[in-house]
């Protein structure tokens, strides 16, 4: 290098200012050639309900004991924000068949079905909507967990609330 120039033609000082200007044009490019920015979609809220078949009279006794509803569902020591907004009993019914071979509907007068109210937020334009850590769609099962409690079931219901 002689007197401050790079290579015997180009001076130091010309090549950072050149390099400053090739930076600043290629960032204004970029600036302008940008897709339109996507808004944000905002987070909505979903329902799921989940039905656990044929509960004993034991599980039923200590599910009123817990009182769930309003309870954070956990994944792994973490809780989820997804929350069970309300539980409720139905029938349990079964099919009997008659002496003379009709099939009969038949309450069970022990057993119940409990259903699990469960509120999320989701984001509306996800693959995957996930509920209590897992991934939900209607008809798989879903562990349903609290600090003192879990249970699994089955999905009958999702729905998204924008």
């Amino acid at each position: 290098m002689r007197e401050g120039k790079l290579f015997g033609k180009l001076h130091i000082l010309d090549l950072l200012v050149i390099l400053l200007v090739l930076g600043a044009v290629v960032l204004g490019a970029f600036q302008l050639l940008k897709p339109e920015d996507v808004a944000e979609v905002s987070a909505a809220e979903m329902v799921t309900e989940v039905v656990v078949i044929g509960a004993e009279p034991d599980f039923i006794e200590e599910l009123e004991r817990q009182e769930l509803a309003g309870k954070a569902l956990m994944s792994g020591n973490n809780f989820t924000g997804d929350i069970i907004e309300e539980i409720w009993l139905e029938d349990f019914t079964d099919t009997a068949q008659t002496d003379d071979g009709t099939l009969v509907e038949t309450v069970d007068p022990t057993l119940k079905n409990v259903v699990f109210r469960i509120r999320s937020t989701v984001s509306p334009d996800s693959p995957s909507l996930m509920v209590g850590g897992q991934e939900a769609r209607v008809g798989r099962s879903l562990t349903i967990k609290t600090e003192t409690f879990s249970a699994t079931g089955s999905i009958r219901y999702m729905e998204i609330e924008e």
